[in-house]
């Protein structure tokens, strides 16, 4: 089966759609299935090399993090299917135009609602409203991360659309054999949050983190901030004005080697977003590291994490409840350890890449069969 996926980001952005639509297409391809990737590469980024066929078209333009490539439209003729990762200004309209045109079928998984502020929000909005209804309608099956966030989202607000359930995933191989290291060996207890520290992802909630931290004054740890973006250097001037100096923003870091080395020695990994989480993937990799998480509990991540046996839920925008529960991890190293081992047996059993791409798979074949 000829597959392409079309999505708005891709390493060597490291961030949640991408890092999805690397995963599901890398397996497919070790599967024997002939998928070709269609992204744009980030502004001043060097394209990587894959084992399938990676296009990194021209990019006339970006509206956030989605590019403009009027190209992609003639280069997804004679697909047997389309994937396509929402949402994707630009791209899914070119995508629908090509799918109508070539006859082909679109499955589209619906990672996250478009949101934002000021001018970009009222774009997104008359997006929303305007095309957004169009897309999703005239995709043959419509995918969501969870059913939680299914349910919460902006998808409830389109009628009667069916919509399918598949997770994401995390590769184990991403935690086996790696060697210790002496620069991070965990003999300094700290937290860890992962993500991208740009204006598309402000939900993140670095904001609250930082806030939380300041109230733990004489804590015995540190808290470590792995990722970049345009936002990074506001970060760095409000930890300083917030007097923190157990702070370290260690920027984009290797995904196959310090970052697993950093899930594996923190004492939590935190996803403190205040909206817009549709899944999570970074407490998917924390688990994979035995580390327990703490997430925020909003629809799609509370979905995921049992509170108090494989990490804690907190409210967003709660800086202190935050801060207790930072607490309590680092004050309660054996439970960190046993809640560790249970996220671990969690992703195990239900959140490895061979178990979702099963579930694409059959929805694959489900589509081309009664297209």
């Amino acid at each position: 089966m000829r597959v392409a996926h079309v999505t708005a980001t891709f390493p060597p952005y490291w961030a949640g759609t991408g890092n999805v639509a690397y995963h599901q297409s890398r397996v497919l391809h070790e599967r024997g299935y002939a998928v070709e990737v269609f992204t744009a590469l980030p502004p001043h980024e060097k394209p990587l090399e894959f084992p399938f066929p990676v296009h990194y078209l021209p990019t006339w333009g970006r509206l956030g993090n989605a590019p403009f490539t009027p190209s992609l439209m003639r280069h997804l003729r004679g697909f047997d299917l389309i994937h396509l990762h929402y949402p994707y200004i630009f791209g899914a309209d070119l995508t629908m135009g090509a799918a109508k045109r070539y006859h082909i079928p679109v499955v589209a998984t619906y990672h996250n609602d478009l949101l934002g502020s000021g001018v970009k929000g009222l774009l997104f909005d008359l997006y929303n409203n305007l095309r957004q209804p169009y897309i999703l309608r005239h995709a043959i099956r419509v995918v969501a991360t969870t059913k939680d966030y299914a349910q919460h989202s902006l998808l409830k607000f389109l009628g009667p659309l069916p919509v399918d359930t598949i997770p994401i995933a995390v590769d184990l191989t991403f935690v086996e054999g790696f060697p210790q290291t002496p620069s991070i060996d965990g003999s300094t207890p700290y937290i860890l949050f992962v993500g991208a520290l740009d204006s598309a992802h402000r939900f993140k909630g670095v904001e609250i983190l930082l806030q939380a931290w300041a109230l733990l004054e004489n804590l015995a740890g540190s808290l470590i901030l792995a990722g970049d973006g345009d936002l990074r250097p506001r970060f760095e001037e409000r930890a300083e004005s917030l007097g923190l100096t157990n702070v370290s923003f260690v920027g984009r870091v290797p995904p196959s080697t310090t970052l697993r080395k950093l899930y594996a020695h923190a004492m939590a990994t935190v996803l403190p977003s205040i909206s817009t989480e549709s899944f999570g993937l970074v407490l998917l990799e924390s688990w994979a590291n035995k580390t327990p998480v703490i997430a925020t509990r909003i629809p799609g991540v509370r979905e995921l994490v049992d509170d108090g046996q494989d990490g804690y839920l907190v409210p967003p925008n709660d800086p202190e409840t935050l801060a207790h529960a930072i607490k309590h991890i680092i004050d309660d190293p054996e439970k960190s350890r046993i809640m560790g081992e249970a996220g671990y047996r969690k992703v195990c059993n239900k959140y490895t890449w061979e178990h979702v791409v099963d579930q694409i798979e059959v929805l694959y074949h489900e589509v081309v069969q009664t297209a």
